[in-house]
C-alpha cells in the first residue's frame, strides 16, 4: 500500500513536465523500473522522452554521477544513441521538487532511445555479437580519463570484488552448485586477484546486458546502436565492461567461448585489449556469473516468492556448468585468437626450440625397411574413392590397404590440417551457436603401417594420460606424453589408434 501511495500518477507526471520543462504531453505510458518511476511520454511536437521520477529522498550522489556520465558522453561524438538529458526551464539537468507528502524528489527527462532490446533479437549472429562488443569498446574508449567521486564505491555487482559473495555459499541448493562455486572462487583468488592491480581502471557503464542495449532490426542484419540505464556505473577495472557483456551474451549458447570471441573481436577493434586483460578475461566473466547466482541465492532466501530477482539465475548456472569443463588456458588461447594474435603465447618459443633441436629427435618409426608413400584423404582426393569406401572402419581399412598395394609401399603418410569427407558423418556432429555443424579438419599426422609396428617417442617425456577411447570413429587406445625440454617450455604429444597392449 505504501508503494502505491508513493508512486506518482500519470496526471502528476504530466503536470510536472509542463511546470518544469514547459512540455505539453499528448500521450503517456508507465514503464517498469527497479529504482525510479518511469514513463514514456510523447509531446505536442511529436518528440518522445523518458520521464523519470525518483523515490523520496534518493541518493543524489548516484543521480549526479549518471548525469555527469551522460553529459560527458554527449561530448565524445560516439556513434551510439544515448539517453541525453533534456534541460529544464532553468537549464538544469535534474529538477528537485517537493511532492504532496512534503518529501524531496528528483525529476529527469531523457531523450527516448529508439531500438529493440537485444533480448528480443533473434538470432544472435557472430556479426551481431561483434557489434555488441564494439558498443562496449566505444563506451570504454569514451570514458577514458573521465572520473567522478560517486563512482568510487563498493558495489555488489563489481566482478573484481566477487570474493565477498563467499558468504552466500550456505544458500546454494545443491552439492554441485557448491562445488562449482568453490571452484570459481578459488580460481579467481589464485589466478586473477594477484594480477588485478596491473589492469587498467576507469568508470564503466557496468551493465551492458541484453535489456540495456538496443539494436536496429532488419530482415538481414541487426546492429547494436543504443545504450540506456547508467544506474550501475562504477569505477572498476575497464575489462569488466567486456566481461559483463560476455557473461550475458554467452548464456544459452551451445558454444559460449565462440560467442565470447565475437564480442572480443568487436571490443578489441575499438579499444585494444592488453596481454594481461586477455589472460584475466575468463576469470572476470565467471566472476560476473558468480555474482548473479550468489545474489540470486541470497534473494531467494530473503524473498522466496519474488521471481523477478531470480531472472538470470538458471541460465547463469547452466553457463557456469559449461565453463567448469573448459580449461581457463584454452579460453585464454581462443580469446587471443579473436584478437588476431597467435593463440598460444609460447608458440614461437616452441618453434624456435624445435628448429634448433630437430636433429636430436628420434624418428617415430624405424623407416629403414619401409617404402613410403603419401596418402591423400582430402575432399579432392583421387585415391579415396566414393563414400562406400570409407563409411565403415573395415571398408576404410581396405581402401588404405589398396592404396599401399597400388604404390608398392609398406608405410603411408597422411597430412596435417587436411579437410576430409570422412568427418561428415553423425559421429562428428555437434550443435554450434548457429545450428548443427560437423568437424572437417584432421588435426594430426597419420602413419599407416602394419599392426604391431613399434612407435617411439621423439624425445624424453612422462605419461600424462592413457585411455582406450572406444567409441565410433574415436582415437581408440591413446597415450599422451608430457615433455618439458626447458624450464619455460612444456608441450604434449598424442598417440592414437594404438594396440590395446600399448596401454
Amino acid at each position: 500500500m505504501e508503494f502505491n501511495r508513493l508512486k506518482p500518477t500519470a496526471q502528476q507526471a504530466i503536470a510536472l513536465a509542463k511546470k518544469h520543462y514547459n512540455l505539453t504531453i499528448t500521450s503517456i505510458k508507465p514503464l517498469d523500473g527497479e529504482v525510479d518511476f518511469n514513463f514514456k511520454i510523447t509531446t505536442q511536437t511529436q518528440q518522445t522522452y523518458t520521464l523519470k521520477i525518483s523515490r523520496p529522498n534518493p541518493n543524489t550522489d548516484e543521480l549526479n554521477l549518471q548525469t555527469a556520465i551522460l553529459n560527458h558522453l554527449s561530448t565524445q561524438n560516439i556513434p551510439l544513441n544515448l539517453p541525453n538529458l533534456l534541460p529544464n526551464t532553468q537549464n538544469q539537468s535534474i529538477t528537485q521538487y517537493t511532492d504532496d507528502q512534503n518529501q524531496t524528489r528528483y525529476l529527469r527527462i531523457l531523450k527516448w532511445v529508439p531500438g529493440t532490446p537485444l533480448a528480443y533479437i533473434n538470432p544472435w549472429s557472430p556479426e551481431f555479437l561483434y557489434s555488441w562488443g564494439q558498443t562496449c569498446g566505444l563506451l570504454s574508449k569514451a570514458l577514458q580519463g573521465f572520473d567522478h567521486p560517486a563512482a568510487h564505491r563498493f558495489y555488489k555487482w563489481n566482478p573484481s570484488t566477487v570474493l565477498h559473495t563467499r558468504k552466500f555459499l550456505p544458500y546454494f541448493q545443491t552439492a554441485q552448485q557448491k562445488e562449482i562455486a568453490q571452484y570459481f572462487w578459488n580460481l579467481f583468488e589464485s589466478q586473477a586477484l594477484p594480477k588485478l592491480p596491473s589492469l587498467r581502471m576507469s568508470i564503466n557503464h557496468n551493465d551492458a546486458h541484453e535489456l540495456n542495449l538496443l539494436a536496429t532490426q532488419s530482415p538481414h542484419s541487426s546492429q547494436v546502436n543504443g545504450v540506456i540505464d547508467f544506474g550501475d556505473a562504477l569505477y572498476t577495472h575497464t575489462l569488466n565492461e567486456l566481461a559483463i557483456a560476455c557473461a550475458y551474451a554467452c548464456m544459452n549458447q551451445p558454444e559460449p567461448i565462440r560467442a565470447a570471441q565475437s564480442l572480443i573481436k568487436g571490443y578489441h577493434s575499438v579499444f585494444p585489449l592488453t596481454e594481461t586483460e586477455l589472460q584475466l578475461l575468463y576469470y572476470l566473466i565467471t566472476a560476473r556469473l558468480m555474482l548473479t547466482v550468489s545474489n540470486a541465492a541470497w534473494n531467494k532466501h530473503q524473498e522466496p516468492d519474488n521471481e523477478y530477482l531470480l531472472i538470470s539465475e538458471k541460465p547463469a548456472w547452466e553457463l557456469l556448468t559449461k565453463l567448469r569443463n573448459i580449461h581457463p588456458q584454452l579460453a585464454h588461447f581462443q580469446f587471443r585468437q579473436a584478437c588476431n594474435l597467435e593463440p598460444n603465447p609460447k608458440h614461437h618459443a616452441f618453434v624456435q626450440w624445435l628448429t634448433q633441436n630437430q636433429h636430436t629427435l628420434y624418428p617415430l618409426i624405424d623407416y629403414t625397411n619401409h617404402t613410403i608413400t603419401p596418402i591423400d584423404l582430402s575432399v579432392g582426393s583421387h585415391q579415396l574413392g566414393n563414400n562406400s569406401q570409407f563409411l565403415t572402419a573395415s571398408a576404410f581399412q581396405q581402401t588404405i590397404n589398396r592404396i599401399l598395394l597400388n604404390q608398392n609401399a609398406t608405410l603411408g603418410l597422411g597430412g596435417y590440417a587436411e579437410t576430409r569427407p570422412i568427418y561428415t558423418t553423425d559421429s562428428y556432429q555437434t550443435i554450434g551457436n548457429q545450428g548443427l555443424q560437423w568437424r572437417t579438419v584432421h588435426l594430426g599426422i597419420d602413419l599407416w603401417a602394419k599392426a604391431g609396428t613399434p612407435i617411439h617417442s621423439p624425445l624424453a617425456g612422462t605419461v600424462h594420460s592413457f585411455q582406450n577411447n572406444d567409441h565410433e570413429r574415436d582415437y581408440g587406445p591413446t597415450i599422451i606424453l608430457k615433455h618439458q625440454p626447458t624450464e619455460s617450455l612444456t608441450f604434449y604429444t598424442l598417440y592414437g589408434h594404438l594396440s590395446p597392449e600399448s596401454l
